[in-house]
Parts: structure tokens; sequence; C-alpha cells
């Protein structure tokens, strides 16, 4: 307790000692130009910087990395719970407080009041004081690209913005190999007027863990692959912010890039919910399309709008990592057209942010709180060459050095387009309210009933708000208090306007049941209860259905493990093209009759056929009250003429006979039902007399 006391006490003389560094500045020039309004400027050159394998990740052509420039601390437990604390206070805006904790516990951070010229906004930020003892001159003679100063922790620059009324986090988590992220990362963090920005202070060959050969899973600086850094003590805390304040989810864009030459025949932006069933803000499920991708143009970029850039088509620009339900493009004159779904790059599934974010999130939502893209560092629509690359960050080829005020003007232009559409649709996206009553599912019907299972189908509604589908169960008509309820709370699928089918199990054999259908909205609005649907499960469960084609006929065999009200089964055939008919049922044939005898087995002949004809075969069975339940099995088989050889001994004490058919549905040579095994032992012991 003396310790507490004393550990407060202290707090409250530095916070008393304290006070804030506030800077008037253009975001922008602070985080990648110039400006003399802040403590320093150029940000991300001076970010730590590290090749743990030389060639592994590819890094920005004019900055080559060094080993010795800035350094990454690994933070312990205790590092970690003091990391929290200031979080805590940070998001309580104690900015004094905050910085008296920095001051204690003796981490080079300082809180910065920053005053925005480029937004109006105000942003409160960690910043790490810059060591100016490091210098790395990048490996040119002259001094326009040198940089002069790096970091001694390595952790990031975290930034609130406690004026955004969005849900919105951004993180760029690997700053050096996807080296236009922070730049595209700000302008996201600007355009969709989002809570909180996140970069990574180091490049993720920095520090790892040296055991085999360097991979990014082996990173320990790479935020979406070691839990235990700092930066996610952040973005945790950040997202418990935003669901506290709007009482809902995050919405987590994570910025990655990729290298220029190393995924070709790739579209420049591949997007992932890093799952394959992306919907909003990525896809719009419903017929209104406020999606990303409807967005945006058929004809993305004219030919040569950004230098000579062939005509970028939407299929060149995007790919979505998608699988589950279609995804058309609608936003042009001509046909609606499938989306390019050619993603090499969906995202790592450990990654830790998105962990975080979808933990104990339904896949299948209307919204995806998680958005991760990938950008070709240079642009497919451009010849794959060094030359292009580097004019593609503002090489000059008469001084022979790039203008590092115009090293990401092109990025700029070309990715803009993106960041433009999803800023066009986000506003909707997060509030997610269409102002309409959900429809009810139309034509909703029980199919394939088996004798302890139904298959519920339906026609899937246009909701952009949708939230579930409501499935009211009963065994007897449904009353308001009698029935189990049926949702994406123990069906996940349901949560998609797109499910269009429920199979139920487990239920009674020759049992009555009852169902009502009903959507209902993310904002607490319920369409009307369907009419409601009485299914009887089949009276009998039979397995083993077979058919074998014999000469002229065939021979149909079931078992049916148990029965139950059966009065009995009818048999159908169809050839090939054709409708199955009726040729058999129990009313006319006592041999179709129900038992109750557990495992009863049937046979029944189909004759008069003609040979080499392929018949195929259904049964159904028949409940007490008339209702038919067919089976989905069904079996194919050709009759064939059947050919006799007899065979005796001199004196015709011994005689057998064989006979066989060529079948084209034979297996393995033989027809398993026309199968005859001989006992050869006496043949044997004939032969050794």
């Amino acid at each position: 307790m003396r310790r507490i006391f004393f550990l407060f006490l202290s707090l409250l003389i530095w916070v008393n000692a304290v006070s804030l560094i506030v800077e008037t500045a253009s975001f922008t020039d602070f985080l990648y130009g110039s400006t003399e309004d802040c403590e320093y400027d150029n940000w991300i050159s001076h970010i730590v910087e590290g090749i743990a394998e030389e060639g592994y990740n590819l890094y920005s052509p004019w900055e080559i990395q060094s080993d010795s420039f800035g350094t990454f601390v690994l933070p312990d437990d205790v590092m970690l719970a003091q990391w929290q604390n200031i979080i805590n206070a940070f998001l309580l805006q104690n900015y004094l407080a905050v910085q008296g904790m920095l001051d204690i516990y003796n981490f080079p951070y300082h809180v910065v009041e920053f005053n925005d010229t480029d937004t109006g906004n105000t942003y409160y930020m960690l910043r790490e004081n810059l060591n100016p003892g490091y210098y790395d001159t990048n490996g040119t003679p002259g001094t326009h690209d040198d940089e002069i100063g790096s970091f001694d922790y390595g952790w990031g620059l975290f930034i609130h913005n406690p004026q955004s009324i969005n849900p919105a986090i951004i993180t760029v988590p690997h700053p050096n190999d996807d080296f236009i992220t922070p730049v595209i990362g700000y302008k996201c963090f600007k355009e969709w007027n989002a809570k909180f920005l996140l970069i990574s202070g180091a490049g993720r060959e920095v520090l790892w863990t040296e055991q085999g050969n360097y991979s990014n899973s082996r990173s320990l600086c790479d935020p979406s692959r070691n839990e235990d850094v700092v930066f996610n003590i952040a973005y945790k805390s950040f997202c418990d912010n935003v669901r506290e304040d709007f009482n809902r989810r995050e919405f987590s864009a994570q910025i990655h890039s990729y290298d220029w030459n190393r995924h070709d025949n790739h579209p420049d932006c591949q997007v992932s919910a890093m799952h394959n069933c992306p919907n909003l803000p990525i896809r719009d499920l419903s017929d209104l399309r406020l999606d990303m991708i409807n967005a945006s143009e058929h004809i993305m970029i004219p030919q040569n709008t950004i230098g000579s850039n062939t005509e970028v088509l939407l299929n060149d620009y995007y790919s979505v990592n998608y699988s589950l339900y279609d995804f058309l493009f609608y936003n042009w004159a001509g046909a609606p057209y499938s989306v390019n779904d050619n993603v090499d790059l969906p995202g790592y599934g450990g990654n830790k942010q998105r962990l975080y974010t979808y933990q104990d999130w339904n896949d299948y939502d209307i919204f995806d709180p998680f958005f991760h893209i990938e950008m070709d560092e240079l642009p497919g629509s451009y010849v794959e060459s060094e030359e292009n690359y580097h004019w593609f960050y503002g090489f000059d080829t008469e001084t022979n050095m790039f203008q590092m005020d115009m090293l990401f003007d092109k990025t700029l232009s070309y990715y803009s387009y993106w960041v433009d559409a999803m800023t066009e649709i986000l506003p909707e996206t997060l509030e997610l309210d269409d102002g309409l009553i959900p429809t009810t599912p139309q034509n909703f019907i029980a199919s394939n009933v088996d004798y302890n299972s139904i298959n519920l189908q339906w026609e899937p509604i246009s909701s952009f708000d949708f939230y579930t589908y409501e499935i009211l169960f009963a065994d007897e008509p449904i009353t308001q208090i009698n029935h189990v309820i049926i949702d994406r709370e123990n069906v996940s699928y349901l949560a998609s306007p797109l499910q269009s089918a429920y199979s139920i199990f487990s239920l009674d054999i020759n049992n009555n049941n009852y169902f009502q259908i009903r959507a209902i909205d993310s904002n607490g609005n319920s369409s009307p209860f369907s009419e409601e649907l009485e299914v009887f499960t089949a009276p009998a469960q039979i397995e083993d259905l077979t058919a074998i084609g014999l000469d002229t006929r065939a021979n149909i065999t079931w078992t049916a493990v148990q029965q139950n009200g059966n009065m009995g089964f009818n048999v159908y055939r169809r050839q090939h093209g054709e409708e199955f008919i009726q040729i058999d049922s129990w009313t006319n044939n006592f041999l179709l009759s129900g038992t109750q005898n557990p495992g009863e087995e049937y046979s029944y002949f189909d004759e008069n056929l003609e040979n080499g004809i392929i018949y195929t075969y259904q049964i159904s069975s028949e409940n007490e009250s008339g209702n038919v339940f067919l089976y989905d099995q069904v079996k194919s088989c050709s009759p064939s003429e059947h050919f006799n050889i007899y065979v005796s001994n001199s004196n015709s004490t011994i005689i057998d006979s064989t006979t066989f058919a060529k079948n084209q549905y034979a297996h393995n040579w033989q027809d398993p039902g026309c199968d005859i095994f001989k006992n050869m032992e006496s043949e044997s012991k004939n032969k050794s007399n």
C-alpha cells in the first residue's frame, strides 16, 4: 500500500509539473513532408529500419534499409501494463496525467495536441521523441535524402481524433516494406473522419526470433503477428472505446501494399474481409448495392490519366476475396458482370487486429468490421520495369534523384479512387438503416423430408440492414408460448439475407411439425410472419437402395431400418430425359406394404424391360394420412441379355452352371448383384489326390 501511495504522490507532482506539446501544422507535412511548425517532421523517414534476410521484403526505391537506424524495444509484462495505464488515461483525455506517467515510466514519448490545418481538427497523439544520434545517408552522395534521427523504442504513432463521430480505426502495421501505407492510411483517416490512427514505428525485420530462416511470421516487432507489443494494447483499448461510446463494433481498416514485381497478373487492389463472405462496406447483398465496388466505375482510370497508364477497368483495379454468393458489378450501362476474385493476398489468418475485431462476430453479418486491402506498389497498368517503378515515385532522370517532395503524388492519385469510393458509401454503411421494414420471405416450403429431418426453403429478401431470419418451430400449431426460435444466435448463416434454406435434424419419425418464418433487420424492424407450414416427417427410414439390371427386368432392393405408421412404399421409374412415373404401389402390391419390423428387407422386380436401356428408380413411403414422402436416393441400372454355361463331369454326377452378361453398370468387372461364390475346397482336394 505504501508503494502505491508514493507512486500516486509522484504522479500528482509530475502532473503539476508537466505541460503538453501543442503544435499547429499540416498533418500531411508532419507525417511525410516538411514543416518548421513541429518538433520534427517527415515522421515516416524516422521509422526504425532492419534487415533480417536481404531481399525477403522489398522496400522503397529511395530508402536503403539499414541495420543501425533506430532500435525496437520488445516490452516485458511490466511495460505492457504501464502502457495500458497510459492508454487508459489517454482515452479519458487526462493528458497531463498521461505525460506524467510517460515520464515516470521513462518512456521516450510525449502527448501532443496537434491542430491540423489540413482538416481543422485537433488530434491528440502519443508520439515518440526523436533521437538525433541516428543518421542514414541512404547510400547516396547527396544530402537530399539523408535521414536524421530515429527512435529508441520504435513502438509507433498513436492518434486520437476526439471530434470524430465515426467508429472507424485505421491501422498501418508495416510502414517500411509496405512503404506507401502510412500515406494512404492517413488519407483514409482524414477522408473518413476516423476516430483513431495507429502506425507502427519499426519495420517488421528489425527484431525477430532468429530461429531458422527469417519469415514474417517470426517477426517480434510486427504487431499483426506478435500479440505482446504496445501497438496491440492501444488497438484493443481503442476498439473497446469505440464499442463503449458507439454501442457497436468498430470498423477497422488495415492498409497494406505488396511488392511491385512479385504478384503478377493480379489487380492493383486486393480487397478482403479475411473470410469468404465479405459484406458491407465491400459488398452490399441487397438490391441497393451501396458498396465500395458499385460506388466505383467500370472504367476506373482512363488511359494516360496518370502518366502513360493503360486503361484501367474495374476488374483490373479490384479483386475481392469471396466465394460464397455471387458478387456483381452493376454501375455501368452494360450487363452486370462478376467482380474479379483473383486474390493471392487475402491476409494473414492469425492477424492480431483481425482476431480481436472479429472476436465473437458472425461472419455472415451484413456488416464486416474488418477491412483488409493490399495495393500494388507499381500498378499493373504500367509496364513492369525498374524505370517505371522509379518514375512512379518521383525519380527525376535529369538530376538522377528522387524528388522527395513528390514521392507519393502518383500513389495518391492512383489509389484515391478506392478511398473516394469508400468515403462515398461508408456513412450509410455505418448508419446501417435503410428506413424500410423487411418483407416477409415468400414461397416458404418444405423439401427433402426424411424420417428425422426437414429441409425448409424460401426466397431470400433484399435488405440493406438485414439482421436475421427467424424460424419458429413447434410440434403442434404455433402459439406465442409453445415454439422454439431458430435464428442467427444458434445458426450463424441465418444472418445472411441471401440464405434461402435451413435443414432441421433429429426429429421424431412420422411426427407432425409446424414452422413459420420472418425477417428482422438491424434496427429492430420485423416483417410479418409467413403462413404456418405443417410438415410430417417420413414414416420409414430406408438404406441400401440398389438397382440391378437382369435379363429384361430389374431388381430394386432396399432396407427399411425402422418404420412407424408406414402404410407402404411406392416405386417410380424413368428413362433418360423423362420424368419419373409411378410403376407400382403398396395399394396393389402387398409385397410393398409397411411393417413394424426393424430392418425389413424389400425386393421388387420390374418386369418386361428392354435390354440395353438405362432405367432409374426412386421410392417413396406413405403415412396413415396419405402423405407421400419421396426419398432423394436414386439408382440406375440397365437390363442385358444373359447367357448360361452348363458344366458336368463325364458321368454327370457333378453338374454346375453359371450365368453371365455384358452390362455397363457392372462394377470392377463384376456386377455385385450377380456375384456367385464357389467353395473351391473339394476341387483342391481332388487335385491333390
